[in-house]
C-alpha cells in the first residue's frame, strides 16, 4: 500500500516539470491546492494561493524563451509519503542562449476533494559562488 501512496508525489513532480515546460498555466494551477505556498530562489518569490502562483509563473515565463527539466534524483521519506525532494537539471533558454542550471525542489502534497495536489513547493538554484566544501558563498559576500 505504501508504494502506491509514494508514487503520487513523483507523479505530481513529473506533472510539474511537464506543465511548466509546456507553459500550460491551467494545467500548472490544477496541480496546486487553492492555498498552496510556493517559495523560489529570489527574496521576493514567496507566493500563497493560486492568484499569486499564477503571477509568478507568468513572470517566470516572460523572462525566458523556454525551459526543460530532467529529474536527476529524488528523495522520498517512508514516514512522510507526502514529501518529496528532487534534484533537477534545468535548461533555461533566454535570448536564444541555453543556460544549464541545477535546481533543488521540495514539495509536500495534500489531498483535496480526493485528489493529491502540491500544497507546498520550494524551488531554488544553488548559489554559484559557494565553493564545494564551504557552508557560505564567501566570494559573493565580499563584493
Amino acid at each position: 500500500m505504501k508504494k502506491i501512496i509514494r508514487q503520487k508525489p513523483i507523479k505530481l513532480l513529473m506533472a510539474f516539470c511537464q506543465h511548466y515546460s509546456a507553459r500550460d498555466l491551467k494545467a500548472m494551477l490544477s496541480i496546486f491546492t487553492p492555498d498552496a505556498i510556493v517559495w523560489g530562489t529570489g527574496a521576493d518569490e514567496i507566493r500563497r494561493g493560486l492568484t499569486q502562483i499564477e503571477s509568478q509563473l507568468l513572470r517566470d515565463w516572460s523572462q525566458s524563451d523556454s525551459c526543460a527539466f530532467v529529474i536527476e534524483k529524488t528523495e522520498l521519506d517512508e514516514d512522510n509519503p507526502n514529501w518529496i525532494g528532487a534534484i533537477l537539471k534545468v535548461n533555461v533558454t533566454m535570448g536564444g542562449v541555453i543556460h544549464p542550471l541545477t535546481m533543488r525542489l521540495t514539495t509536500i502534497t495534500k489531498r483535496v476533494d480526493g485528489i493529491e495536489k502540491i500544497h507546498f513547493c520550494h524551488g531554488s538554484f544553488p548559489e554559484k559562488y559557494q565553493e564545494i566544501g564551504k557552508s557560505f558563498p564567501e566570494e559573493s559576500l565580499m563584493c
